[in-house]
């Protein structure tokens, strides 16, 4: 198996081990009097740049978050953390334990803010509830976020404002420091809480912390609270040998390096999973990361490697937590990554042939519908919580009402189209006449745009039936009949009827004119208007008139 459950999944760094097995035969006193443990302090101090501060090794992270907040704390004195809070959540109910309540808030990327400081002191302000006196809060979070400079003096301000103690959970600080978005130094950290402690067991050491104590209201008897909760390490001094080892060389020493090596190795497999597509819960930025993979995928993994389910399977998705450490090596990232890689693949092989044959069935039952005209159907099926987990609703849906819509056009019969046709001519003719004005030069070219215009209807509505004629081929639809025009053969009688002048009720021409002969009632004649024609309509009429007054007969006639 290969594990990416803890970082304290390993023993310790072999330069720790060397340490360890080096000072195996000493004497020394006990319960962290010795030696070492005086100089691994002095070693914290000389880090952090204070030398006022109170260095105490303790034996693990619980020990130093229940020990600390006990003793900086009265019996009506209460914690402030977010829900996720480790001393909240993992840690068994050991603070409340103690008589202290813990005000829980619901962290913002598992963060704690100013705002959320204020609401506690909106609801615990009076002798009847616990006042709030520490903020508890761990650096990085519990789901792999870090509190910027910015944020932490927030906090800061905050808490001296309430006139309440900042309490920093250090167990994987080393990773905060180290992590390539961090803007906060560790001297830095020093001047912005009350305590916080530098977490060695999850970063090389066998066990061990180191709490720093900024605040002398806290170290009051602090020896005495320590041996109280059963902190207090008879052999003291095998965390302060491996805190000498750990510390050696400041901030070039292995504590540093193994840190920035468990983000580096956490890094590879964010970017790797990134890649692939995986959505992560939260926004880890340091060594534990939390992808949202399919259920299959986490059961095969689960064959080979070691790792929290982090929360319950939803929609078949389940979120993991990957933890890399010191020890973490990159053919462990890369055997992860192969495996993740193959059934991911195969997940998805088997999620694309289900979604085809879903989609194959939904575009039978939309043809269907359309071929039938049952457009509620049609609507209810491309509107379905079905169809849109299954389609790729945004391609699929958009689409098929594409094909819809054209289909609804080619199905309009001829008198709709000549209908529209001509409204669409009527606002044509209102812009070019606009344009025209009273210059009668343009004339002729308002014919020219006019004989454009209606050919260009022409044309489209040519397309629009060549259009139906596809869709009705692409869902098997036959013509339409009844005045559809998917058929391609109708008559233009009607729409050249009604554009073209008509010259029933007679009309003078003056230039070259498409017009309409011979649709009125009577028999219609088309004369040029010269002399010669002139001269045959009045000879013509005179006749008439002779006719009429020469024969009785004739008068009466009209």
């Amino acid at each position: 198996m290969i594990y990416f459950r803890s970082d304290y999944s390993q023993g310790a760094h072999p330069k720790v081990m060397d340490a360890l097995v080096k000072t195996n035969f000493e004497h020394t006193d006990g319960y962290g009097l010795d030696e070492h443990c005086e100089h691994a302090a002095c070693m914290v101090q000389d880090l952090i740049d204070n030398h006022d501060c109170h260095v105490h090794m303790m034996v693990g992270g619980t020990p130093c978050n229940v020990t600390t907040i006990a003793a900086s704390l009265k019996p009506y004195e209460s914690v402030v953390s977010v829900r996720g809070g480790h001393a909240y959540f993992h840690e068994t109910g050991a603070v409340e334990g103690t008589g202290h309540r813990i005000v829980t808030m619901e962290g913002a990327n598992g963060k704690l803010t100013p705002e959320m400081i204020d609401q506690a002191w909106e609801e615990y302000e009076d002798e009847h509830t616990p006042i709030p006196k520490l903020c508890y809060i761990s650096q990085p979070t519990e789901i792999g976020t870090i509190y910027s400079k910015a944020e932490m003096t927030a906090l800061s301000e905050k808490c001296k404002a309430h006139n309440m103690l900042l309490y920093v959970d250090g167990a994987r600080l080393g990773c905060a420091l180290t992590c390539r978005d961090n803007d906060l130094t560790i001297q830095e950290l020093a001047t912005l809480c009350d305590a916080f402690y530098i977490g060695g067991t999850k970063n090389g050491a066998l066990f061990g912390e180191a709490l720093v104590i900024l605040n002398d209201t806290m170290n009051d008897h602090f020896r005495w609270m320590i041996k109280r909760q059963c902190g207090l390490l008879a052999k003291g001094r095998l965390i302060g040998v491996q805190f000498e080892a750990l510390l050696e060389g400041g901030m070039d020493s292995i504590y540093f390096s193994m840190a920035s090596h468990a983000n580096e190795m956490a890094a590879l497999l964010r970017d790797s999973l990134t890649e692939l597509g995986v959505p992560f819960f939260g926004s880890s930025q340091t060594n534990q990361i939390f992808p949202v993979l399919p259920t299959a995928v986490v059961k095969e993994l689960e064959k080979d490697f070691f790792f929290y389910e982090w929360a319950p399977e939803k929609n078949g998705m389940i979120p993991i937590r990957l933890v890399t450490a010191w020890g973490t090596t990159k053919d462990d990232v890369e055997a992860l990554k192969a495996v993740e890689d193959e059934y991911t693949a195969k997940v998805e092989e088997a999620t694309k042939k289900r979604a085809d044959a879903y989609r194959d069935s939904f575009s039978k039952q939309a043809s269907y519908a359309i071929q039938n005209h049952k457009t509620g159907r049609l609507n209810s099926l491309m509107n379905s919580a079905d169809g849109k987990a299954y389609m790729e609703w945004e391609g699929e849906t958009k689409k098929l009402q594409a094909f819809y819509d054209l289909w609804l056009e080619s199905n309009k019969s001829m008198n709709e189209m000549t209908a529209e046709a001509v409204s669409g001519w009527t606002s044509g003719l209102s812009s070019i006449f606009a344009d025209l004005g009273n210059n009668i030069q343009n004339v002729g070219k308002l014919a020219e745009n006019v004989g454009k215009m209606i050919l260009k209807t022409i044309v489209q509505i040519a397309a629009k039936a060549a259009a139906a004629r596809l869709i009705g081929n692409i869902f098997g639809i036959g013509g339409g009949g009844g005045g559809s025009t998917a058929n391609m053969s109708f008559d233009w009688t009607p729409a050249i009827r009604s554009v073209l002048p008509k010259f029933a009720d007679g009309g003078l021409v003056t230039a070259p004119t498409l017009g309409l002969i011979g649709e009125g009632k009577s028999r219609e004649a088309i004369l040029p208007l010269n002399g010669s024609t002139f001269g045959e309509l009045a000879n013509g009429i005179a006749n008439k008139i002779c006719l009429l007054y020469t024969s009785p007969s004739l008068r009466d006639c009209s």
